[in-house]
């Protein structure tokens, strides 16, 4: 589901081209500033959320009951009550669809909007293939502030094999998202990517990266390596985050109201969809929130429908006053 419609022109040029070639295509005219995509691996079904095929054969239709919406005439599944508040702020695309029969090959497709290369468990990430969404709009329009142009957390996608198509797949590391896998649910969550060991501090770990660079200047290692380069950009932006008080202020989400945080739900994906809030709020211009069936299924085994609830339920509660609480804060939620 979409917001804006407008997100097809992101889609068409991830698939179509390379980083690189990205950031020579001027970037189009937009109503949104930032993009919430929360992609479901093992979600639930179309049948049991958006079409559920009531007037279907049993055997077809979904098993749960449908109720109204703020559309008159559209329908949604009763466990979605407050999704179904605003539905006139969504645009269904009912056309979305893949032949792909591997997890690996449809999630690449989902990820990145581009055709999978082969329908196969095996794919691996390669330069023939597109990166996703996130990095597109680093080498496009990147953040000229302290935050992150790309957030991704919490899991890592995979099945067998990690599924391509969550980075910036191997055009350019400098493009790939600031990754947090830590559970902003914890008592005790704290960001590891952006946190110093006890014994090390920033001008510590300065003098070791003036080191480094030296180092790599006399054996010439970034010499003609694209890739070494993109690194080495990389490890720059990361060591600029540690001192960054916009960064820790972004990810600080002990500070929201307890009662806010219990609407989005106590859980690790609740939690997060809050966490993708504050972020595009301070700044950050796209997130991706990855839902691992496995790690809920395993964090709390329910009834059936219970996980199709804790999916969706917390980060829809408070949308009827908005994703973004700054009016200046467009956000394009899918």
């Amino acid at each position: 589901m979409l917001m804006w419609p407008q997100t097809n022109t992101l889609r068409v040029r991830a698939a179509q081209y390379s980083i690189p070639q990205i950031s020579a295509v001027a970037a189009p005219s937009s109503r949104a500033k930032s993009v919430i995509f929360l992609f479901q691996w093992g979600g639930p079904s179309h049948v049991d959320t958006f079409d559920m095929k009531m007037t279907a054969p049993q055997e077809y239709r979904s098993k749960y009951s449908s109720i109204s919406t703020s559309v008159p005439g559209m329908h949604v599944c009763e466990h979605l009550p407050e999704t179904a508040k605003v539905m006139h702020q969504f645009a269904q695309i009912r056309t979305v669809h893949h032949t792909m029969n591997n997890h690996n090959s449809a999630g690449y497709t989902v990820l990145t909007g581009g055709e999978s290369p082969i329908d196969d468990q095996r794919l691996r990430a390669s330069l023939g293939l597109s990166p996703a969404f996130g990095p597109v709009v680093d080498a496009v329009a990147p953040n000229r502030n302290d935050m992150p142009t790309f957030v991704s957390s919490p899991h890592t996608i995979a099945d067998g094999s990690t599924t391509p198509g969550q980075r910036a797949s191997l055009h350019s590391k400098i493009h790939d998202p600031l990754f947090i896998p830590n559970d902003p649910n914890a008592a005790d969550f704290e960001l590891s990517r952006l946190s110093l060991p006890s014994d090390v501090s920033l001008g510590r770990l300065s003098d070791r990266r003036e080191l480094q660079k030296m180092i790599n200047r006399q054996a010439h290692l970034l010499d003609g390596s694209a890739a070494a380069k993109g690194l080495n950009a990389y490890y720059e932006r990361a060591i600029g985050r540690l001192n960054s008080r916009r960064v820790r202020n972004a990810f600080n989400i002990s500070s929201e109201p307890t009662e806010l945080r219990d609407a989005y739900g106590r859980t690790t994906y609740g939690q997060n969809c809050l966490q993708a809030r504050r972020l595009v709020e301070s700044g950050v211009k796209f997130v991706t929130m990855h839902f691992s069936e496995t790690s809920a299924n395993a964090a709390k085994p329910t009834a059936a429908g219970t996980l199709m609830v804790s999916m969706t339920h917390e980060c829809m509660k408070s949308f009827p006053n908005g994703i973004c609480r700054s009016q200046t804060t467009r956000c394009l939620f899918c």
